[in-house]
């Protein structure tokens, strides 16, 4: 049995994949197996696949007769893993080479450590029209810069991060490197978008991160990704947010609820939903009254009542 399984799902990524593939080949550290699980694609993944199973047969490829979504892929396949560790890799990201070499080092280092995840640096993808978009999700110049750059600044990166993950989410998830064991016991969040950001507050209920400042993953973005379509349907957007509130309200201190439904508010407003956006307003303003944003965007909900 290797001593780490290389967690994929993929769903039509077939011009990204075999970049996926090779950097997991090219890694230092060898004693790794890689499982694609893919979610029905309709594009050529599976002929890529195809060609490294007859080169390497340390890849196994899971494909899947019905699009479910990747959190339904991690609920199905996440216990089946035996493999001591598990790292997880998106289909349209990619490793520097030593990167399961400087977490396994990590990890062994500390029986508390059960995550360790590290920077990245994006790649973007998109062409420049899609980056000029008003609902573009990203900065118009974020190419080469580092992820944690970008997204949330938390006040720590290690240890107990329980409470820093109720605030927001602010890890790679394809920089992460995690005990099996830990991860086999975690309920998935069945939701279109983030259920990454739940299964790291699962896991920090059970354990303790490291953090590697050197970006051991480049993380593409490129018009597709789960963020990108949430820009596109509002409905996405509120997924995580709202199962958040609904699973661990109390575990969230006041002010970071009233951020997330300030948050759920103003996505609220933009799908036309004045009823639900003005509701979650006024909740969010009950918790922090002296928040300007709230007091905004609940003035444009009324105005369009």
């Amino acid at each position: 049995m290797p001593l780490v399984t290389v967690f994929m799902t993929s769903y039509n990524h077939a011009h990204l994949i075999g970049d996926a593939i090779e950097s997991v080949v090219r890694q230092d550290f060898e004693d790794w197996e890689l499982w694609i699980v893919d979610d029905c694609s309709t594009d050529q993944t599976q002929d890529v696949v195809q060609s490294y199973l007859e080169q390497d047969t340390r890849i196994c490829f899971f494909p899947n007769e019905k699009n479910q979504g990747q959190s339904v892929l991690f609920d199905e396949y996440f216990s089946k893993i035996e493999s001591t560790y598990v790292a997880m890799l998106d289909s349209d990201d990619s490793w520097q080479p030593t990167k399961l070499y400087d977490q396994l080092a990590v990890i062994n280092d500390d029986s508390s450590i059960g995550v360790v995840y590290s920077d990245a640096i994006i790649i973007d993808d998109r062409s420049m029209e899609l980056r000029s978009l008003p609902n573009a999700g990203w900065p118009l110049d974020v190419d080469g810069k580092l992820f944690s750059k970008i997204h949330r600044n938390p006040t720590k990166r290690e240890g107990n991060l329980l409470q820093e993950l109720m605030w927001g989410h602010f890890m790679c998830f394809s920089s992460t490197f995690i005990r099996t064991e830990l991860i086999a016991q975690i309920p998935v969040a069945r939701i279109r978008r983030s259920p990454d950001w739940m299964i790291f507050i699962e896991l920090a209920k059970l354990c303790h991160f490291a953090y590697i400042e050197k970006p051991l993953t480049n993380y593409r973005i490129h018009g597709n990704n789960k963020q990108d379509q949430a820009n596109i349907d509002r409905t996405i957007a509120v997924e995580p947010r709202e199962y958040l509130l609904s699973n661990y309200a109390g575990l969230i201190p006041n002010r970071a609820q009233a951020i997330h439904l300030r948050q759920l508010g103003r996505q609220y407003l933009l799908m036309d939903d004045y009823f639900h956006s003005r509701n979650l307003l006024f909740r969010s303003l009950s918790l922090n009254p002296v928040d300007m944003r709230s007091w905004y965007y609940l003035a444009q909900a009324i105005i369009h009542m």
